[in-house]
């Protein structure tokens, strides 16, 4: 979905967020937040490796900008990772102490997972350790999970 879909994404968790707030439910609030200030940092990510990485490595005078580039991208995306696995801590953490379905609390424990990989992935990358896959894959499979959330919601609006 590249930047507009960050943008998108960031948009609603934000509005999300802010319907929590009203309802006295600041945690999975915060959570969102956190959802939120990844897809902004991505935003980031998204038009360094679209157009600034390369841009730096066709036009062939120097490899120094393309490292930087490369380098201040890799740091967005650690961060953005980051962010998003605190934010779904924070969302799915209160899920699993109270009494719900077996498939939200399933749901609940497998966003707590993702939360674990990406924080724990991008406290690793802080050590110098190559932890890129571990990135990716908190990522892609904390996509996966909010598309099972939304469809949820959605689910749950037409009922």
């Amino acid at each position: 979905m590249g930047l507009t879909g960050d943008v998108i994404f960031a948009a609603a968790a934000m509005m999300v967020a802010f319907g929590l707030v009203l309802r006295g439910q600041p945690i999975k609030a915060a959570g969102w937040l956190g959802i939120a200030l990844s897809n902004i940092i991505f935003v980031g990510v998204d038009a360094l490796v679209g157009r600034t990485l390369v841009m730096a490595a066709s036009s062939g005078t120097s490899e120094a900008g393309f490292v930087a580039a490369k380098s201040f991208s890799d740091a967005l995306f650690i961060s953005g990772t980051f962010a998003f696995g605190a934010g779904a801590l924070l969302l799915f953490g209160p899920a699993l102490i109270p009494s719900g379905t077996f498939s939200s609390r399933a749901i609940s424990f497998l966003g707590i997972a993702v939360g674990l990989v990406g924080v724990g992935a991008a406290l690793i990358c802080l050590f110098g350790v190559d932890a890129g896959q571990l990135l990716g894959l908190a990522i892609a499979a904390g996509s996966a999970i909010f598309l099972i959330v939304g469809m949820r919601a959605a689910k749950d609006a037409l009922a």
